[in-house]
């Protein structure tokens, strides 16, 4: 159980020890930086009981996780009563069908109550996420206030819409609650709720969400008073992030008849390491429940100028009005760390390879360049280079390269040692293997040391490799 600072608003979580279900929900809501208390003292005693009130007494929201389990348990049950008679925020959550006792029913007549039992652990999350003060309790960061925008713009119930196009200003939507918190993001297949900040993990991905509303009231449609125009939606994110910084990734819808013309979103990404991130290919995808549902938007438009919204698959750029037109944009990112290994080997004849030899002036020796691409993304405009020593003379026409993508040595230019040998692309996993010749100069000394340092150049940086050759005169 966490402690948190004097003032520090928190929810306290009441519930069975035998609902382990509960500990996956704590666990999710900790991973949106909420604070959560919760008893995982299963032995109790008067102290313990008095830390439980204590906590109870100061909680910003209680949240009771209630049972069959919760319903026969005393503790949990004082827990409750405590609550209640402290007049705290207090929350339901039904994990099962149950009756329960008739005092009991009616001090909870009037609590806010969900009925957990009828979602996954997903959407309930959303729905208790919706509650206006479980914001409160949520960690501090190094997020900007103004992550969304305009902070000035006019906000409206959904029972009192503008007779003008508005875009996610409505603060009391039933699916995300307030629309100006629009954009979202979570880990891919982790099952987890969307929330406004992930720690990067390295070859995961992630699903971006823009959710988009025309709030003009539906009845202005028909005089096309209400009908948004030239509507696009537009992101970007970082490209790369170091070790401990955030990066801050945009959504913003734009149309040029709103007011305000556009509006706009951040959530936020961390990371431990030195990382890109990638936008992954066709990913894009608008969603809503008209006939443009399913459309696969232009990623690379997406990043940049932006894509046009339509409810219908006609009518781009136009978007009427009302609940019934809204919808979200999804698109997935990559976090790719670049990570490659270069080894190099020197052989008298072909067949036995060594890190370090021995050799006298004007043997010609075998020289081995292995490149192997270890992290999650695809290196790009490799190119590898060797043969810089002065004491070494590359000999023309024996480099052959070859690559687990194609497997048979091929013979390539005589570049190793000038421009570089261009080998193109390195897909996750792959290796490549160069070999070539060189010959020892007939002027080098007895006992001397020649170390050449063949290297791989790519779109990430260079790595190089070391051949030690003792020199030995028969």
């Amino acid at each position: 159980m966490d402690e948190f600072k004097e003032n520090e608003p928190y929810i306290f979580v009441s519930y069975s020890h035998k609902d382990e279900n509960v500990l996956d929900i704590i666990k999710r809501l900790k991973e949106l930086k909420l604070r959560i208390w919760y008893d995982d003292n299963i032995f109790g005693g008067s102290e313990w009981d008095d830390n439980i009130a204590e906590h109870i007494k100061n909680c910003h929201i209680f949240c009771a996780f209630i049972s069959h389990s919760y319903s026969d348990s005393r503790n949990c049950n004082d827990e409750l009563k405590y609550a209640l008679n402290k007049e705290k925020d207090v929350h339901i959550i039904y994990l099962e069908e149950l009756e329960l006792s008739e005092g009991l029913k009616m001090r909870l007549d009037r609590v806010q109550a969900l009925f957990g039992y009828k979602y996954d652990n997903t959407i309930l999350i959303e729905k208790l996420l919706q509650n206006k003060n479980v914001e409160e309790c949520r960690e501090a960061s190094n997020i900007k206030p103004d992550s969304w925008g305009p902070q000035d713009r006019k906000t409206f119930q959904r029972d009192n819409l503008p007779d003008y196009p508005v875009f996610n200003s409505v603060v009391d939507d039933e699916t995300i609650g307030d629309q100006r918190n629009f954009v979202r993001i979570r880990k891919n297949g982790s099952g987890n709720t969307f929330g406004d900040y992930v720690d990067a993990e390295v070859g995961a991905l992630y699903e971006v969400r823009i959710y988009y509303e025309n709030n003009a009231n539906a009845q202005t449609n028909e005089s096309g008073q209400g009908i948004a125009r030239n509507v696009c939606i537009r992101t970007s994110f970082p490209k790369y992030l170091k070790s401990g910084e955030q990066g801050a990734i945009c959504g913003e819808v734009v149309s040029s008849n709103a007011n305000p013309h556009k509006v706009y979103d951040h959530v936020f990404i961390g990371t431990r390491d030195n990382v890109y991130i990638n936008y992954v290919p066709n990913s894009a995808v608008l969603n809503n429940t008209g006939t443009s549902n399913g459309t696969k938007m232009n990623g690379e438009a997406l990043c940049d100028s932006g894509v046009s919204l339509s409810y219908y698959d006609t009518m781009w750029g136009m978007l009427p009005g009302g609940e019934k037109y809204k919808g979200t944009l999804t698109y997935y990112i990559k976090v790719d760390k670049p990570l490659f290994k270069v080894h190099a080997q020197v052989s008298t004849d072909g067949s036995n390879w060594y890190d370090e030899l021995t050799a006298c002036p004007r043997d010609v020796l075998n020289f081995r360049l292995t490149m192997v691409n270890i992290g999650t993304t695809e290196l790009n405009g490799v190119t590898a280079h060797a043969i810089h020593n002065k004491e070494l003379k590359y000999i023309n026409k024996t480099t052959y390269a070859r690559s687990t993508r194609h497997p048979q040595f091929s013979a390539s230019p005589d570049s190793l040692n000038k421009d570089g040998l261009r080998l193109g692309s390195i897909i996750p996993d792959e290796e490549v293997v160069v070999e070539y010749k060189a010959q020892i100069n007939d002027s080098v000394k007895e006992n001397s040391v020649i170390c050449d340092y063949p290297f791989l150049a790519t779109n990430f940086g260079e790595e190089y490799a070391r051949i030690k050759i003792n020199i030995n005169i028969k």
